[in-house]
């Protein structure tokens, strides 16, 4: 109430809102609320303020089955309206509504655009990043010891505990309710249980697959003339370049990585057949320190580090603006099959984070009891999913338990990235595609098996290129007698020495230059460490930057150790205090 000090306040925040430079910052005051933004030029922006409230909406926020977005004004008509629910939105958004002592929030139906949020008393505060929380004098910096250990578990803010204590991320599919200083979270959509009516064949599910597919890439990608496709050598951005160019919409083509790797040789014969101009860049080592330090102060390591180097992908974005299509998070309901007893889907997560036993190796003696306690809940989580889902109860857990831990956090964390560089356009996040999905016999998905039959059907000379199956064997679909007999590229050797040729090995390897210089910065915050971790366990998991870790797989043993160098580093900035 005392507007003074609101201002006050609000002009110190407005200061400190962008991760990057160059941003559009945008402000308005209605009532109690004040709402403060900083985007790309590019991003899709609408706001309205009247005499009963205002509205923010940030991104695309499609009404089912609509090809254009909705502005602020009629989302907030249709999130407050008395005579019904608010409704659900499909694409890559974020908005709050606000009219007379109610207040609605929310975001895509995947909860991927981050949101978070912390009350106290009669004030909330809320944003796509907590970072700023501590300037308002409620709330501080303090660290939630039992979330760090949720986050070292699962990846990432399990049960929506972020790192900051007292501040929540707002759960997938649900909108946040606040009404007379009482916040809520409402749910808002949740994917409905996967269910097969009658005997589909595997022939006539291609065509719903294929129609859905090609209906979501139009729909999304159809709302912004300028717009890039983030092309990799392999199967989902393939499979999404060539829809697009299927609509007519043009389109160029981003590939990263060295002129030599399997990704970009791939993706340069994708982006030739399909009449697509390709530029290729590389994510520089020497700024993987800068985009570690964005992750510990905007997303307080709520993606586990695993995809760091993405913010690099974001700053070379930045150049075009525009938008970006990609294939984050698409291959959820078709990778190979999960384990469906709690026990190995627990197992799987933890080969994804760190497991209980190990953890509880890693901390001091009297913090024991607490991870002991923190991973019982995440036990009990996951048996809790058992009576949420519906269907076939242990194959559905799984999966709704991959899209909530890992795959919100992880590959999920990328999209708000980009969107500092070009608005992101995910066809995933469309519910139409989603429910047709959750409509399909699970084996006609699995392993990729549609994917490849509809590039093959629909997509023949895509095909017949070859294809990065993150591996050195680059045998496409379709390949001929001659590609059939040398299948396996296998490594260039120019000058007579060794080259990875695998993108993804090189990025996500440890001991890579990049990550040495993250090392290197986090280095002096190990002792700080030793409050919470043992010093003999913590070197065992993460060497010093001069000791190479050697992992045999640099994704799967990465895990653990990048998490915990974040840490390192976050107690180096000041981002994580005890």
């Amino acid at each position: 109430p005392d507007r003074d000090r609101r201002e006050a306040l609000a002009e110190r925040a407005a200061g400190q809102l962008a991760p990057v430079c160059g941003l559009v910052t945008g402000r308005e005051d209605a009532g109690h609320v004040t709402m403060l933004w900083s985007v790309s030029r590019s991003a899709p922006a609408s706001f309205c303020v009247d005499a009963d409230g205002c509205a923010l909406v940030l991104g695309d926020a499609l009404p089912r089955g609509a090809s254009e977005r909705a502005t602020a004004r009629e989302l907030s008509e249709a999130w407050l309206s008395p005579s019904g629910k608010p409704t659900v939105y499909d694409g890559f958004y974020a908005a709050v509504a606000s009219r007379n002592d109610v207040l609605l929030a929310g975001g895509d139906v995947l909860g991927l655009f981050p949101i978070c949020y912390a009350t106290s008393g009669d004030v909330l505060i809320m944003g796509s990043a907590s970072a700023t929380f501590g300037l308002h004098p409620l709330f501080g910096h303090a660290m939630d010891v039992e979330a760090m250990f949720g986050h070292l578990l699962t990846g990432g803010p399990f049960d929506g505990r972020t790192m900051r204590k007292g501040v929540h991320r707002l759960a997938a599919g649900s909108l946040l309710r606040w009404c007379n200083g009482v916040a809520r979270e409402v749910a808002h959509y949740v994917p409905p249980a996967a269910r097969v009516t009658g005997t589909p064949t595997f022939a006539s599910e291609l065509e719903r697959y294929d129609a859905a597919v090609d209906q979501a890439v139009g729909r999304h990608g159809g709302l912004h003339p300028d717009i890039t496709v983030l092309l990799s050598g392999g199967r989902d951005s393939r499979l999404l370049a060539g829809y697009l160019a299927r609509t007519g919409i043009k389109a160029r083509a981003l590939t990263l990585g060295a002129a030599t790797d399997h990704d970009a040789s791939c993706a340069a014969e994708v982006a030739r057949t399909l009449g697509m101009k390709r530029k290729r860049e590389e994510i520089p080592y020497g700024e993987f320190p800068d985009y570690a330090d964005r992750n510990a102060h905007w997303e307080m390591l709520a993606g586990g580090m695993s995809t760091v180097h993405t913010w690099g992908t974001s700053d070379i974005l930045r150049e075009k603006g525009g938008a970006v299509l990609s294939g984050y998070v698409f291959e959820a309901r078709q990778i190979t099959p999960l384990p469906h007893d709690s026990a190995g889907m627990l197992a799987w997560t933890y080969g994804h984070a760190i497991a209980p036993e190990r953890l509880r190796a890693l901390v001091v003696e009297p913090l024991r009891p607490v991870v002991d306690a923190v991973a019982a809940a995440v036990r009990a989580r996951l048996a809790s999913m058992s009576s949420e889902t519906g269907g076939d109860v242990d194959a559905e857990r799984s999966w709704r338990w991959l899209l909530a831990v890992y795959a919100r956090f992880h590959s999920g964390a990328v999209p708000w990235r980009l969107s500092f560089g070009a608005w992101p356009v995910l066809p995933i996040l469309d519910q139409a595609l989603l429910e047709m999905m959750l409509s399909m016999p699970p084996e006609f998905l699995a392993s990729r098996r549609m994917q490849d039959a509809v590039l093959c059907a629909r997509f023949p000379e895509l095909a017949r290129l070859p294809l990065d199956r993150n591996s050195n064997d680059v045998s496409p679909l379709v390949p001929t007698l001659r590609q059939r007999v040398s299948s396996a590229f296998g490594r260039a050797r120019p000058g007579g020495e060794e080259t990875e040729r695998r993108y993804y090995a090189r990025m996500y390897d440890f001991d890579n230059a990049g990550w040495r210089a993250i090392r290197r910065a986090a280095e002096p915050g190990r002792d700080a460490m030793t409050q919470w971790f043992d010093r003999t366990v913590l070197v065992s998991m993460v060497p010093a930057p001069q000791t190479a870790a050697a992992h045999a797989d640099p994704i799967a043993a990465g895990f653990a150790p990048k998490m915990l160098t974040g840490f390192m580093r976050a107690c180096v900035t000041g981002d994580l205090n005890p």
